[in-house]
């Protein structure tokens, strides 16, 4: 579990270096533009629009990372502590 845990983490993090050094290196309309063409290829079925509309939204949450917002962190925190209110019964 924990080497799992440590993986996945390795590997956001090693991506979201490179997001980094995307939107530090390029103009913000190649950037956006390769990021929706990545996500194009990798969901095919994603027309453009909603390719770009996709890569806006990861380039916000690239940017809140950055900016130390700890989103996910937060997150966590919230469900475990309503989980904790209201436990979740198991059937």
């Amino acid at each position: 579990m924990i080497k799992k845990t440590l993986s996945t983490a390795w590997i956001a993090g090693n991506d979201s270096y490179h997001l980094q050094k995307a939107r530090q290196s390029f103009s913000e309309r190649d950037y956006l533009n390769a990021l929706a063409q990545a996500i194009h290829d990798v969901k095919p079925d994603t027309c453009f629009r909603e390719a770009m509309r996709q890569a806006i939204t990861v380039d916000e949450y690239t940017v809140g990372v950055l900016g130390g917002q700890e989103l996910g962190k937060r997150t966590r925190a919230i469900l475990e502590a309503q989980t904790e209110q209201f436990p979740i019964p198991n059937f």
